[in-house]
């Protein structure tokens, strides 16, 4: 079934299957990326997944989903390039398979009108102690990203490399931005979050069209006014930008930041993803062939491309002593795709790797889901599928061509603040 905007900003995707015993719906909520607005939709979705008018508390939130054949209810924060996507899903139990054929449906349905709609508001405000806790959860999970090193040397190389760029902004929000949200501004907020957010809704499971497509319409409201998602490409070739901090960590962190110029929107996209599979996102990729396994410059050496952003980076666990062989072997690898050089059997691996990988995908409803979502923001409503019967056509010099307009934009390196031993 094509994507149908089903109210002003709200769109459904419908994916029919009888695969699973469960049915699964994702509301994924898309707002154009800042600081102040990641803080509130972070706090805001922890708020009303813990309480609402109905179960004022976790615990009373948690027993009615068990009481739904144990329904699981999930959400997340994420960016999607420079859109800030406020994510929940709920799997439940396909009613065919309930005591005595028990229609859950419109129970499910009620239980996420009352956590959209009815929240719990002691006082005219969202409870005090309910947001209360939920900004300390929600510093701790941002105050816990430093604590990963990988991930920090990530983040902070994301946010040099994009310093201008609201791609900067972590997806869980900004610490002091968060201690000043109010019960009662996060009220008016929320109230802004329903009625102006793009919303896109993906059901994957088996039930009546059109009785699912009612209930989705019947959560939100004939008013709603949304503001047009916009991400910004940037392809502007400067002086790399370099980032050194030490730490009391016994493994050094090598983030490197690349520009790609290609998103998912582009029909240079499959060539880029293919290129990534090669250089570094695969068990048999240059970076972990050539970096990690044949000159042991690292524990680990990855790549990654963020597809709507048009970005990509490359991490590694690297020691201090190796640091820079560990960048000229990376940067060599990309120059050598550059050039051209890609067998004929290193492409027929890739390409086989990549069959599997987004195959795999229809057997994950949650990474469907994400997928789908980015490509929405794209504005392209290519399928994984499709993908996948694309990249039997990419060729060598397909992969050239992507290699030769990336180039390096930033490196950071988290070292250790202790002196290191060389590996000579």
């Amino acid at each position: 079934m094509p994507i149908e905007e089903i109210k002003n900003g709200v769109f459904l995707n419908i994916a029919k299957s009888k695969k699973y015993k469960t049915n699964y719906i994702s509301l994924g909520f898309l707002n154009n990326l800042s600081k102040e607005m990641a803080s509130l939709c972070s706090l805001l979705v922890r708020v009303i997944k813990s309480s609402n008018n109905t179960d004022d508390n976790l615990i009373k939130v948690t027993k009615r989903l068990e009481n739904l054949y144990g329904a699981k209810l999930k959400t997340l924060t994420k960016k999607v390039g420079e859109t800030h996507l406020t994510y929940l899903s709920i799997e439940y139990l396909n009613s065919k398979y309930t005591l005595d054929g028990e229609n859950i449906e419109k129970d499910i349905f009620a239980f996420l009108n009352d956590m959209l709609n009815n929240p719990y508001l002691p006082n005219g405000a969202f409870s005090e102690k309910t947001v209360a806790t939920e900004k300390e959860n929600l510093i701790d999970s941002i105050k816990a990203k430093f604590d990963d090193k990988m991930m920090y040397s990530l983040d902070k190389c994301t946010e040099i490399m994009c310093s201008d760029e609201a791609y900067s902004a972590c997806e869980l929000g900004d610490i002091e931005i968060i201690k000043k949200i109010t019960p009662k501004a996060l009220l008016e907020f929320y109230q802004q979050f329903i009625n102006n957010s793009t919303v896109y809704i993906n059901f994957c499971g088996s039930v009546n069209e059109d009785y699912i497509k009612n209930e989705f319409k019947n959560l939100f409201s004939d008013n709603r006014n949304t503001t047009p998602l916009k991400t910004n490409v940037v392809y502007n070739k400067g002086e790399v930008k370099t980032y050194l901090e030490k730490l009391p960590i016994a493994q050094g962190k090598l983030t490197l930041g690349f520009r790609t110029k290609v998103t998912a929107k582009d029909d240079e996209f499959i060539n880029l993803l293919l290129f990534n599979t090669v250089f570094g996102s695969s068990p048999n990729s240059r970076l972990f062939e050539n970096v990690r396994e044949k000159l042991s410059l690292c524990y680990y050496c990855s790549s990654m491309v963020e597809k709507n952003k048009g970005v990509m980076f490359v991490y590694s666990g690297v020691e201090s002593y190796n640091k820079e062989k560990a960048v000229e072997e990376i940067l060599f690898q990309l120059e050598d795709l550059k050039n051209g050089n890609i067998s004929e059997n290193e492409l027929i691996v890739a390409k086989n790797h990549f069959r599997n990988t987004y195959k795999s995908l229809n057997d994950d409803n949650a990474s469907m889901s994400l997928f789908n979502i980015g490509q929405f923001v794209a504005n392209t409503n290519v399928l994984a599928s499709e993908l996948v019967s694309k990249v039997d056509s990419v060729t060598a010099l397909d992969i050239k061509k992507i290699a030769s307009e990336i180039y390096l934009d930033t490196e950071v390196f988290i070292s250790s603040d202790k002196e290191e031993k060389t590996n000579e």
